[in-house]
């Protein structure tokens, strides 16, 4: 990484080191699956995935969809579980 351009400002360069140090961090890291992808091994997700890319939804629908898919929901055992 090199050192402060005489033409940039503080600011900038601090976003330039901010930006490098992000992408040396995910570079190194690999992703994660969901933690429900990883509890039923046995769902093809891929299949999952395309029925619901497949339908023009608005994005309130789409997102409950992915809270129901993901186990998300606030139920009454995990707000217990949360301490809520």
């Amino acid at each position: 990484m090199e050192l402060q351009r005489q033409t940039e400002t503080g600011r900038a360069f601090k976003q330039r080191v901010s930006d490098t140090l992000r992408t040396m961090s995910t570079a190194a890291t690999k992703a994660r699956e969901l933690r429900n992808m990883q509890l039923q091994l046995a769902m093809d997700w891929s299949l999952v995935w395309g029925k619901l890319d497949n339908v023009i939804l608005p994005v309130g629908v789409r997102s409950t969809w992915y809270m129901v898919i993901h186990a998300i929901l606030s139920t009454n055992v995990r707000l217990h579980r949360i301490r809520l």
